[in-house]
């Protein structure tokens, strides 16, 4: 039996992750879509400034770019407003809302644009980004939905490589070859027409999710819309959790369980599998000799070259996160399980000062 989970893994491992698409290149045409840059921010001063920079130099590429101030009891609002962004307050969170959904929401209300670009504040809009986004969501009908490309410059920071690889393949089982999902939507980076949004509801229709742009992302596609899902490399880039190994603990702990019971069961028996296989590939190694030694062995080079390759679409990682992947196997498990505890057990999860409940309730 083991044997055959760890040739299932292997197999498992080609299918889920041989197509990760990313926008390669774009034309040399201008596309003119008015565009408003919404961005959600709490208490992102750092983040924000890095953000706003990177979009200077593609400035002309949108109508206006909107900060949400979201009640920060920093240098965010003051920060946004010196490099030139219509800056407005969140109002106070009312019943039955989550935080960054209702300052999308309110900031929807307030754009001018015709179409609406969500982006979290810890984004950097890589070099012509801005319209690399704007020419491959001309190109499509629907909704443009980008997962950043992850920056990695801290030690701790390497412990994102499996979540982030895990986000990309829970929408991969149901991509179609123009990268179409039916499985949601990234959270840091979505497009879609002004009309597109209200017509589905926008935020105000999943106002108490956690995983918002998942959830909305579901929601209109059950309605009959197209979401396209596909990798920031080369368009844009993020670094997560900055703040130190708790936050990142903290911030995947938010999302992860939630996330998790929203993918089809089809799907998640799948990544399980090859989970598991995975780990009995790492785990026997060690105890083997012999012939069974060279096997395993290989085994567990293809499984290398896999999470390389696929590593490599969607982060900085390196060779040596791919050669260490029953490490970070270990500890998306281990924070999994913490993110199953808060949201089964406590019912709530912390994150930038807020008590989350995750059904019903408010953040506090």
């Amino acid at each position: 039996m083991n044997w055959i989970i760890s040739g299932l893994a292997v197999v498992l491992g080609m299918s889920l992750i041989w197509r990760i698409s990313y926008i390669k290149r774009t034309t040399s045409e201008k596309r003119r879509n008015p565009v408003s840059v919404i961005i959600p921010a709490r208490n992102e001063e750092k983040n924000i400034e890095q953000l706003l920079q990177s979009l200077l130099p593609q400035w002309s590429d949108a109508l206006e770019i909107i900060v949400m101030d979201d009640h920060s009891d920093d240098r965010t609002a003051e920060v946004a407003n010196y490099y030139g962004a219509r800056v407005i307050s969140v109002p106070d969170l009312p019943d039955g809302w989550l935080g960054k959904s209702w300052a999308c929401w309110n900031g929807a209300l307030a754009a001018q644009g015709e179409h609406l670009l969500f982006l979290d504040a810890d984004i950097i809009v890589d070099e012509g980004g801005l319209q690399k986004l704007l020419n491959a969501y001309s190109t499509e009908k629907g909704w443009l939905s980008v997962q950043p490309y992850h920056r990695v410059e801290k030690w701790y920071e390497y412990g994102s490589a499996f979540f982030n690889l895990i986000t990309m393949i829970s929408m991969r089982p149901k991509f179609m070859p123009n990268g179409e999902s039916s499985m949601g939507a990234f959270g840091q980076c979505l497009l879609c027409s002004k009309s597109a949004y209200f017509y589905y509801g926008g935020h105000n229709i999943i106002k108490q999710e956690i995983v918002e742009n998942m959830a909305l992302g579901q929601h209109v596609v059950r309605h009959g819309g197209k979401i396209r899902c596909i990798s920031g490399k080369g368009t844009i880039s993020m670094r997560m959790y900055p703040g130190g190994l708790r936050t990142l603990v903290n911030g995947w702990a938010k999302s992860f369980a939630s996330g998790a019971a929203a993918t089809n069961p089809y799907d998640l028996l799948l990544i399980s599998t090859w989970i598991t296989g995975s780990m009995t590939i790492a785990i026997k190694l060690f105890q083997a000799s012999g012939e069974g030694l060279y096997v395993l062995l290989a085994l567990y080079g293809l499984l290398f070259l896999q999470f390389r390759w696929s590593l490599s679409k969607i982060g900085s990682f390196g060779w040596i996160t791919a050669f260490l992947f029953p490490v970070h196997i270990l500890f998306f498990t281990i924070v999994f399980t913490y993110s199953l505890f808060c949201t089964t057990i406590l019912k709530k999860v912390s994150w930038k000062g807020r008590d989350i409940a995750v059904k019903g309730g408010k953040d506090s």
